[in-house]
């Protein structure tokens, strides 16, 4: 068994140490029945660069910026589902130039946003309203992710409860939620690490020994480095497990890293460096100041 995204809540809110195109947010939500609205902010400081508003008041999806102290000039979507009463899923993802709007649920939806401020000045995705069963996640695209390769991922462990990091195959909506190839649950009220895997909404075996090396509102550093025989996992600078590749995920050249219920995400980073093995002690070299405060 295995619980992918965790327990909905009524908000999300994650401060970021960067975002950078690659990146992308993720929100899932059950739409609300009495015609209310949600916001989906993106924002430094005062400025917020994009917010994503659904109007089901209104049954209209406004997108707009605001910087500089005043909101600028509307744009509305007309293909968004803006259905009462049902599941949403819509992730936005940062280009080179835009930010893309998708979703798969009921009719096909597909909307760019072109920048209206840098969007390296994004510092914080916060997601607010009167939506129900609210998740939301942050995540990166991990191009030719093979045999050599690694992801660096920085952040703030939450005070309690726990979080999740799952790599997932990337597909042009850079996400599909019924496949996991890597699950690592953080959970510390039960002491415990979960290392599983999804396919099509069934987990396989849990692996849960070696320890806690996480926590509780303390900062972490995990590298995931793909092996031949399987994920590498290293926290805090030392190394904590192995998880063989299983024959229903196996690894995939094209992935994404997604973190959930990550309050602080310092950096997400895709690396190339070798795993080296002395007398069984696996030891990942990253040439990154990493403190642990």
């Amino acid at each position: 068994m295995g619980d992918k995204i965790g327990k909905p809540v009524d908000h999300a809110r994650s401060e970021l140490g960067e975002f950078t195109p690659g990146m992308f947010v993720n929100v899932m939500y059950t739409s609300p029945t009495d015609g209310s609205r949600l916001k989906i902010n993106f924002l430094n400081g005062d400025d917020n660069l994009l917010c994503v508003n659904p109007r089901y008041d209104e049954c209209s999806l406004v997108l707009n910026s605001k910087l500089g102290g005043g909101w600028q000039h509307e744009e509305c979507p007309n293909d968004f589902p803006l259905d009462k009463g049902k599941d949403v899923e819509l992730m936005i993802s940062a280009e080179e130039n835009s930010f893309e709007l998708y979703s798969e649920k009921f009719n096909y939806f597909s909307y760019s946003y072109l920048y209206r401020d840098e969007v390296t000045n994004v510092k914080c995705i916060q997601c607010e309203g009167n939506g129900t069963n609210l998740l939301a996640f942050v995540g990166k695209v991990l191009p030719d992710f093979d045999v050599g390769k690694a992801v660096y991922i920085h952040g703030r462990a939450p005070t309690e409860d726990g979080f999740n990091i799952d790599l997932v195959p990337s597909l042009p909506s850079h996400y599909k939620s019924d496949i996991v190839c890597l699950h690592i649950g953080v959970r510390f009220a039960q002491g415990v690490v979960i290392r599983n895997n999804n396919t099509k909404g069934k987990w396989g075996n849990e692996e849960k020994w070696n320890g806690m090396p996480f926590r509780p509102g303390s900062p972490f550093a995990v590298i995931i480095y793909a092996q031949k025989g399987g994920f590498e996992i290293s926290v805090n600078g030392k190394h904590f497990t192995k998880f063989n590749y299983r024959s229903s995920t196996p690894l995939q050249s094209d992935m994404c890293v997604q973190l959930v219920r990550v309050p602080h995400i310092e950096k997400i980073e895709f690396i190339e460096h070798e795993l080296l093995i002395f007398d069984g002690l696996k030891i990942v070299l990253y040439c990154v100041l990493y403190c642990i405060l």
